[in-house]
């Protein structure tokens, strides 16, 4: 399982107008058979086949290395088990 750390979550509508009022986690690949383990602010979230992509977005690299990158966008939905254990 491949486990990221994020720094921030990205509001939705910054990415659509139709993912207003969700948090969404942005990372530089997206499942392929392989989970995902996604860690924000002590609290955990598995990205696997039933999780949904809501779309990608391609970017140019600002510092000009003349390469571009893509994010996958998935909406945080941290496991209400580890929502119960910080009650």
């Amino acid at each position: 399982m491949k486990s990221y750390i994020l720094k921030k979550l990205i509001e939705g509508y910054k990415v659509n107008h139709r993912h207003r009022g969700f948090n969404l986690v942005a990372l530089p690949y997206q499942y392929s058979n392989e989970k995902i383990l996604v860690i924000h602010d002590n609290k955990e979230m598995t990205i696997d086949q039933d999780t949904p992509l809501l779309g990608s977005k391609t970017f140019e690299d600002k510092f000009g290395r003349g390469t571009s990158y893509t994010l996958f966008y998935y909406k945080w939905n941290p496991s209400k088990n580890q929502i119960k254990l910080d009650l």
